[in-house]
């Protein structure tokens, strides 16, 4: 279902990601970004969660890889940590798509089908 919604990563951080991962595009669990605590901030940030079951398993492999190494784990500590909280992306600079719009929001949503009731 989320392949419905995808995140692009912009700047250096998307050039980060892209040279981790392959790309800097990722499904995310839901177009709205929710509070999350991430190391290197004082205040929960706005982050969107990947989807982990849309990413491939050799770029999860690589993302693996690279996050324990960032954060000094062993490549089974930064798996369960995946499993356990998931992948944060940081909404800043990020660009959202909601794909199969009508999926989400269709004519049965308004009365007569075209747009909001005045």
């Amino acid at each position: 279902m989320s392949a419905d919604f995808n995140v692009t990563i912009n700047g250096p951080r998307g050039n980060e990601w892209e040279r981790i991962a392959g790309t800097r595009r990722f499904a995310v669990t839901s177009p709205i970004p929710f509070l999350a605590h991430l190391p290197g901030f004082d205040e929960p940030q706005p982050v969107y969660l990947v989807d982990l079951a849309e990413l491939d398993p050799a770029t999860l492999a690589r993302i693996v890889s690279h996050l324990g190494e960032k954060f000094a784990l062993t490549a089974e500590e930064a798996y369960a940590e995946l499993c356990a909280v998931g992948i944060p992306i940081w909404a800043e600079d990020c660009i959202v798509a909601i794909h199969n719009l009508m999926k989400w929001f269709g004519p049965d949503d308004y009365a007569d089908g075209f747009g909001p009731e005045e």
